[in-house]
């Protein structure tokens, strides 16, 4: 009988967030003690926890400073500055997802856990001791590789088992890096001075500002730049346009894109009466976001061959406060405005 209940509130357990299994186990002595056999999985800061009698139930922990141990079943783990370096030492099998975000001067080969999938470097300070190369265990399938102080020599790092890559750390200017055949996804930050040979699997590329006329493989289907680029393959479907203007892409974009994202980083706007123009969009997409529902790109301004639209953010200064079908164009199906979707 005693394994019934057992089994049943472990089973209502499931349906919970960490939360409210710490209430629902709160409520009496006897459901106390079943907090020993679920595991919590929401990020927890282990300071918060380190004290408790069920501390080994935690399997997502973010330390920001000094301890001596772990929770033995951790799984999704982020060291943050403020943590000692010699935790390395004691870094648990069961890790699966690790973030650094910290301080490393020593090296860390054989530190990480080979069970290790996903392994971002946020915001790691990487010093001279610090060699990446050899370092990135072989199970690694998605890769992030955010800010260094130092430049990096990353040539050798990157495993096979990579299909996810992304780098926007400072790497040693003019390194001609070759990526291997498998990686599907490569995002590239703007601090990435490196010049890359973009793998013909890649089927989502993030490109920066800095790359003119890259060499992109036919067989791309979801790109994302901030600047015209020529050659454009026609297997590219999406396309993210990152400009504060909005510029006419017609004469360069592939009649294969279908769904076009325009983004925006201005804090002011970047469509007036000067700006958006319909006549801008190719005329094969279908499914069109934009930054802001305004009066400058409201929908009955939209391409009559667009069908779905996308608006991130919705203008406090719009006189229209509420949309009905009936002021809709016919031709539009679904509108969505932040997270408000309307279907037709």
């Amino acid at each position: 009988m005693n394994k019934l209940i057992r089994d049943a509130i472990i089973k209502i357990c499931d349906l919970l967030c960490d939360y409210d299994r710490l209430n629902f186990l709160s409520i009496s002595t006897k459901h106390d003690k079943y907090k020993q056999h679920i595991y919590f999985d929401e990020e927890v800061p282990i300071k918060r926890i380190i004290g408790l009698s069920y501390f080994n139930r935690f399997r997502n922990v973010f330390v920001s400073c000094i301890v001596n141990k772990l929770p033995p079943d951790v799984t999704h783990l982020k060291l943050s500055h403020g943590c000692d370096e010699n935790i390395f030492d004691n870094l648990p099998n069961t890790v699966t997802d690790l973030i650094l975000d910290l301080r490393i001067s020593r090296n860390i080969k054989g530190c990480i856990p080979a069970n290790v999938k996903r392994l971002r470097m946020t915001d790691a300070v990487l010093l001279n001791q610090c060699d990446l190369n050899g370092r990135i265990p072989e199970k690694v399938t998605h890769l992030f590789l955010g800010r260094s102080n130092l430049p990096v020599d990353i040539s050798n790092c990157i495993p096979k088992s990579v299909k996810h890559l992304e780098i926007n750390m400072g790497l040693i200017p003019n390194q001609n890096i070759e990526l291997h055949e498998g990686l599907t996804h490569l995002a590239i930050g703007e601090e990435c001075l490196a010049s890359f040979r973009v793998p013909y699997s890649v089927m989502q590329l993030v490109l920066p500002s800095s790359y003119a006329n890259p060499i992109i493989p036919y067989g791309n289907k979801y790109l994302d730049i901030c600047r015209k680029i020529k050659n454009i393959p026609s297997s590219v479907t999406h396309l993210t346009y990152r400009s504060n203007t909005f510029d006419d892409i017609t004469s360069w974009v592939p009649s294969s894109v279908t769904h076009y994202t325009h983004y925006s980083n201005s804090h002011v706007g970047c469509y007036n009466d000067n700006g958006y123009r319909r006549e801008y969009v190719p005329s094969g997409v279908t499914h069109l976001t934009l930054p802001d529902y305004n009066k400058y790109c409201s929908l009955r301004k939209i391409p009559t061959h667009v069908e779905h639209v996308t608006y991130r953010h919705f203008d406090s200064n719009m006189d229209e406060k509420v949309l009905e079908w009936e002021d809709i164009p016919s031709h539009i199906k679904s509108v969505t405005i932040g997270m408000i979707r309307m279907v037709r």
